[in-house]
């Protein structure tokens, strides 16, 4: 049996060189984005598999990490499979990209702090090359810590480690993280990202009012938020878009709300005929607007994603939860137990809170408004995202449907 492991993803002749030019700038411009590309089509894919009838929030950006250390223990199948759910065409490119990006932890008014960890089971044989192949790029490539311990034996110490880390890295929002540890577990692989930005222009608490959220189940009197200014903005008959930057504007808040007020957003969504990032796409490249009004609600999300594991298997990642797992550069006979992802966001006038932590274990085995001002009011179910905007990569997304 194998032993399992968490993971908390010029005519003629000229104009053929012209076109083979083009070719190439085009693949390198895919190259140079494949880390951001790939958190983004994971973000999109993984909302796609997830149930919209209730409040989401999880960062796929702290998915996409944890996943590329589990990609580093992988081999044959197994690696091909992660890498194909990733996006992943060029490794030590995309490798360097998550790295550099990890590295960028503090801008002007907003703060993307990374941090990774590795339990290791004391009992657990390694590998002949785990030290090189695995635990130094580990340490390297992601700046992990790791820790040793006798997960079996010393159960409970080991997840109150594991919990204090997280709340530690998180500020104390994921905390806990875990609430509980199997015992058969001989690897621990943990991200944690927090985000803390204050809005570029901050909402005036004195004009926050008790306002009414029409939710997808029942309406509700929530305190909302409210400002005036340029924005970039979109709108369409389907849908208003708006972008609310942080700081420097290096990341910002993207709303997507649909126009119909009193359809589903499932199906609403589903109607659209495009995903999100599409969306986010038009959005940076939209103009500046001015508002007349920008409503949005005050609230808070605690998420954890409850089949996580279906929904990698979903998208095609199977060997890894399999008997025929292929982990053999940490060690033989392992293979993935669980995944679990936990986010948490607060949304006041002065700034915004996010964080999320990814464990995986391992077991033996648009069209712009000509308006001269407009107004968005956030009042029903909406979608969200938190974007680096210099990389145009979703950190964080989610959607509202009950307040």
């Amino acid at each position: 049996m194998k032993k399992k492991f968490i993971l908390a993803v010029m005519a003629g002749i000229l104009a053929l060189q012209s076109i083979s030019v083009m070719a190439e700038e085009e693949t390198s411009d895919k190259i140079d984005t494949m880390f951001s590309d790939g958190v983004n089509q994971l973000a999109s894919n993984l909302y796609e598999e997830m149930d919209k009838k209730e409040n989401l929030f999880f960062s796929p950006y702290s998915i996409s990490v944890a996943l590329t250390m589990l990609d580093l223990e992988a081999e044959g199948e197994t690696k091909e499979q992660i890498e194909e759910v990733l996006g992943i065409t060029d490794l030590e490119q995309w490798k360097a990209q998550m790295s550099e990006y990890m590295a960028e932890s503090d801008r002007e008014g907003a703060k993307v702090q990374t941090a990774n960890a590795m339990w290791l089971s004391k009992n657990l044989k390694l590998a002949e090359n785990a030290e090189e192949d695995v635990l130094i790029p580990l340490k390297d490539l992601f700046d992990s810590e790791i820790f040793q311990a006798d997960i079996d034996k010393d159960n409970e110490k080991v997840l109150a480690q594991v919990n204090e880390w997280v709340s530690d890295k998180t500020e104390g929002m994921i905390d806990p993280f875990l609430e509980e540890l199997p015992k058969d577990i001989v690897s621990l692989l943990v991200n944690a990202v927090y985000f803390e930005g204050k809005w570029t222009t901050p909402f005036d608490e004195e004009l926050t009012r008790k306002k009414t959220f029409y939710g997808s189940e029942k309406e509700s009197e929530v305190d909302m938020m409210t400002q005036s200014g340029s924005f970039v903005y979109v709108e369409t008959e389907d849908y208003q878009a708006i972008q609310i930057p942080y700081g420097d504007g290096s990341v910002a808040m993207n709303i997507l709300l649909p126009t119909d007020k009193d359809k589903p957003l499932e199906e609403w969504y589903q109607e659209l005929g495009k995903d999100q990032n599409e969306i986010w796409d038009e959005l940076n490249e939209a103009d500046m607007a001015e508002m007349e009004v920008v409503r949005i609600p005050k609230f808070s999300i605690e998420y954890s994603i409850p089949d996580l594991d279906r929904m990698m298997q979903s998208l095609g990642m199977t060997a890894a939860y399999s008997d025929q797992a292929d982990f053999s550069r940490l060690a033989d006979e392992i293979q993935v137990d669980s995944m679990i992802h936990k986010a948490k966001l607060e949304v006041s006038e002065q700034y915004t809170k996010a964080a999320a932590a990814t464990g995986i274990m391992s077991r033996l085995t648009s069209i712009m408004t000509e308006q001269p001002t407009a107004k968005f009011i956030a009042d029903h179910p909406f979608i969200f995202a938190i974007e680096d905007t210099q990389n145009d990569m979703v950190l964080f997304m989610g959607q509202v449907t009950q307040l």
